[in-house]
């Protein structure tokens, strides 16, 4: 028998060109030790922290998001990932940051998309508490991401965290599509 693999992560191709050269299936669950090995057919990769955004996403050309892993983030020392454009999409709050530094771990110049002070300001009435904030600070962010961190931390916007599911569509449309016209240019 094989190992029963540990950690599974969701697979989905945006674009009709993704979906045929993943032989026409429109979501896969894959082991982190299988996508560590097996390239995918997209030069746009988007790591996305939770599976209802997974769900979610809009069509975006020559892109495949890989999502619902959280914490397993594993496989991004994947060889075959170096040759690719990549963005990390979570949460904002510590444990949003948390992870984003996890993944960072492995792929140090990994881009964030919507976990900025612009996307907090503009949906904070959508944000909730946050139960249990993580209590140091990630070593792997960028400036930004640390002021966030640190006003996030200390109560400036009252321990409240804004979960990726909250933003509205048409928000995450246009920030992925700036994001995937910096790979056209």
């Amino acid at each position: 028998c094989l190992e029963v693999p540990k950690a599974w992560l969701l697979v989905r191709p945006l674009c009709p060109q993704s979906t045929e050269r993943l032989c026409g299936l429109p979501i896969l669950q894959l082991a982190a030790q299988t996508l560590r090995e097996t390239a995918l057919p997209a030069r746009n990769i988007l790591i996305v922290e939770n599976n209802q955004s997974g769900y979610g996403l809009p069509q975006l050309a020559d892109t495949i998001a890989v999502f619902g892993g959280g914490a397993n983030v594993s496989w991004l020392d994947a060889a075959w990932l170096h040759d690719k454009h990549i963005a990390y999409w979570g949460d904002i709050d510590t444990w949003g940051f948390k992870l984003l530094s996890d993944a960072r771990q492995h792929l140090p110049s990994l881009n964030a998309l919507m976990m900025d002070k612009l996307t907090f300001s503009q949906f904070q009435q959508r944000a909730v508490p946050e139960p249990s904030p993580v209590d140091k600070l990630p070593p792997n962010l960028f400036v930004e991401e640390i002021e966030l961190f640190d006003e996030l931390q200390k109560g400036r916007y009252s321990g409240l965290r804004l979960e990726q599911e909250r933003l509205s569509s048409d928000y995450i449309a246009s920030r992925l599509q700036a994001w995937r016209s910096k790979t056209t240019n």
